[in-house]
């Protein structure tokens, strides 16, 4: 690693040079603990008491010999190999890339690595108090970010309720997982193996919940039920205070404002419609979050091709790095998809073309909004969402208007 340059070492591990010497520091007591439980792995049995003592005395003299010998660089070279690995490196260019023997990468060095990094970014994550969304405070400070972040940017910071993050779920491919006891529930519908990850991300961009442990052919509002966040918002860990935002897949799912649903043919309102768009805007953070974290680590762009325990591990390991290197480099997601017209710098209202429309419609005003039920929404989503139809009709549109 020493013969990058900066820009030379960003591109090849995806973090820079200072990131990189502080997550060694993180995962090197693991390696450590793990060079003296290797240095004595066996046990030697003799038949005479005499050659079994002095076995034992030697075994132990050449064990306190190697954790004097403990070497750093190993340990950092390994880390490095994972880390351009992740990055979207083949096996065999990581191994030659570092020197590595043939093979020595998959069978000695990736699993434990994997274990180190998901194992100390976890504690760490848990001591800084990062993962604390079970807390009520937490989640306060979650949802003012949130209106700070996102809701201000279009204006709606008295139209949606208390917004946490979004939540979405994506399929990562891995290869046919022999050693699961169905292997066939992890077949997709879109015809290849794979995981589904299910995540919720907050305003700026981070990671707050995820899981690794549902098959690709579970939908995406069940993976969320069954994940410990789903049942811990099922049990009231939201009350009727937060909300998450999420796309029509999350219909059934309580305390998740989705949009308005089109299929089946479905006429949605003038004033659907602008839930939609709005709702649509707040809840690409985590497109945006998923795009980024396949763009960064290129191995989630192919199949996956270890073992199943592996493969998650490797998911696990990708998001919790993103987090850390975005707290630790402070870097920001952008806004990648920027929408075109009046309506990408919020003046959807100030249009003139607009406000005609809508005006000798009369359907905002007068016109009790259509369609504005589903029988799969719960009763206080549904609740919730007409409010805000409500709010985005009475208080801005004729706000608007009248000015």
């Amino acid at each position: 690693t020493e013969k990058f340059n900066d820009k030379e070492f960003f591109q090849q591990m995806r973090m820079s040079r200072n990131t990189f010497e502080a997550l060694f520091g993180i995962v090197e007591p693991l390696f450590r603990t793990d060079h003296r439980r290797s240095s004595f792995n066996y046990v030697v049995l003799f038949h005479n008491a005499l050659f079994y003592t002095m076995t034992v005395l030697i075994l132990c003299f050449f064990r306190l010999n190697k954790d004097k010998r403990y070497n750093k660089t190993e340990d950092r070279i390994k880390l490095a190999a994972t880390l351009r690995y992740l990055a979207g490196d083949t096996v065999h260019g990581v191994e030659s890339q570092f020197n590595l023997g043939k093979g020595s990468f998959c069978s000695n060095i990736l699993e434990r690595v994997l274990l180190a990094i998901n194992q100390r970014l976890k504690s760490a994550s848990r001591e800084a108090g990062d993962n604390s969304l079970y807390c009520k405070e937490h989640l306060i400070s979650l949802s003012k970010q949130f209106e700070r972040k996102r809701l201000a940017k279009y204006n709606l910071e008295n139209v949606f309720p208390k917004i946490v993050g979004a939540v979405d779920g994506c399929q990562i491919q891995i290869q046919y997982p022999k050693e699961a006891d169905n292997p066939k529930l992890y077949m997709n519908r879109k015809g290849f193996y794979a995981i589904c990850l299910m995540a919720v991300v907050d305003a700026t961009g981070n990671f707050i919940s995820f899981t690794t442990n549902t098959p690709g052919s579970v939908h995406d509002s069940t993976c969320f039920k069954t994940s410990a966040l789903g049942q811990a918002i099922k049990q009231g860990l939201f009350g009727d205070d937060f909300n998450l935002v999420g796309d029509a897949a999350f219909k059934s799912c309580p305390d998740v404002l989705t949009p308005f649903d089109r299929a089946g043919g479905n006429d949605i309102s003038d004033s659907g419609a602008i839930y939609n768009y709005y709702c649509s805007l707040l809840r690409t953070i985590v497109e945006q979050a998923f795009g980024f974290l396949h763009s960064k680590f290129g191995i989630l762009s192919r199949r996956l091709s270890h073992s199943l325990q592996v493969n998650k591990l490797i998911v696990s390991c990708t998001i919790l790095l993103h987090n850390y290197i975005r707290k630790s480099e402070n870097t920001n997601i952008s806004e990648s998809v920027q929408c075109k017209g009046e309506a990408a710098q919020g003046n959807f209202y100030n249009s003139a073309e607009h406000q005609h429309s809508f005006v000798t419609k009369n359907s905002l005003c007068t016109k009790k909004p259509k369609n504005l039920t589903d029988n799969r929404d719960t009763t206080r989503v549904r609740t919730q969402r007409e409010q805000i139809v409500k709010l985005l009709v009475e208080g801005k549109f004729k706000g608007k208007t009248d000015q």
